[in-house]
């Protein structure tokens, strides 16, 4: 599971809250889905004051955090070495 948020300022919720509420609509719609292995992906890392965002993101959130811009491009080589690597275990 590849699991994006976006942790601009402009963002309707806080980075934490959106990735609480969809893991918790994960955990509701299947439990097996919710189990599965995740990819955590901040968003946006362009926009002023994004890394505000992805500071308070990792914090409560354990593991790695993959930071990209679509924006710019930057980051998004390593996420899908990332991808790549879960896929091939």
């Amino acid at each position: 599971v590849v699991h994006l948020v976006d942790v601009s300022p402009q963002a309707d919720q806080s980075p934490v809250e959106a990735y609480r509420i969809i893991r918790k609509e994960l955990t509701e719609y299947s439990r097996d889905l919710a189990e599965k292995r995740e990819i955590v992906v901040a968003t946006k890392m362009d926009v002023t004051g994004a890394e505000k965002g992805l500071r308070r993101l990792k914090k409560e959130i354990e593991g790695e955090i993959i930071p990209i811009s679509a924006a710019t491009g930057k980051g998004i080589d390593p996420l899908i070495r990332r991808i790549f690597a879960d896929l091939s275990r």
